[in-house]
């Protein structure tokens, strides 16, 4: 059985990311999964200055996604449970992939947070939000309220409305340790997810 791909993103080069981040990264690597790190240097993207890192974060993951296939995993997310997120993922149809919604009632506005994802290369689900994220590269961000973000649930939550056939869809619940914002704890837990808020990356705190 190949191994299953992820990626990760840290802006200023792994080689700067913080101890929680590389450890997180050790622990994906060490559980079997094959993982691709991404920064500013090997993503052929070129940033607006004022997009922030989370932001960054979000574009580069849905591109490597849609090119390679794979889990998208944020820097602060590490497996407690990988033989559940390895059978979820290989029991997945081939043209389908997976998304994580956080419960609605812990989410601001009752919008679903995109808590973690796995897709096929080539899906038509992160195509399209992929496609969506170009589009957001192309805005003049000086003409934009800051702070700036526009990728997060409500982006997500438009692309699940129209392709919803291309994804299975997990509740946080099942998916995180603890789940982010309202502290319960899942005995279904296949993630630790911390879900630092720290979109500009300056809360150093965080990342110890």
């Amino acid at each position: 059985m190949n191994k299953i791909k992820g990626h990760m993103y840290w802006m200023q080069g792994w080689d700067n990311a913080p101890p929680r981040a590389l450890r997180n990264y050790e622990s994906w690597k060490a559980e079997g999964f094959d993982i691709t790190l991404w920064d500013d240097t090997n993503v052929p993207i070129k940033f607006h200055p004022l997009i922030p890192p989370a932001m960054r974060c979000d574009i580069t993951l849905s591109r490597a996604q849609f090119l390679y296939g794979g889990l998208g995993l944020g820097a602060d997310m590490s497996p407690i449970n990988a033989d559940a997120i390895k059978n979820a993922v290989n029991a997945l149809p081939k043209e389908k992939g997976y998304i994580v919604w956080q419960s609605l009632k812990s989410s601001a506005n009752d919008k679903p947070y995109n808590g973690g994802s796995y897709f096929p290369k080539e899906n038509k689900f992160i195509e399209k939000v992929w496609e969506n994220n170009q589009k957001l590269l192309r805005i003049n961000y000086l003409d934009v309220p800051r702070p700036v973000r526009i990728t997060g649930p409500y982006a997500w939550k438009k692309v699940f409305a129209t392709h919803r056939q291309y994804v299975k869809v997990y509740k946080g619940s099942e998916v995180f340790l603890t789940e982010p914002r309202v502290s319960a704890v899942s005995n279904n837990a296949w993630l630790d997810a911390g879900f630092a808020g720290d979109n500009f990356g300056n809360k150093p705190e965080v990342w110890e």
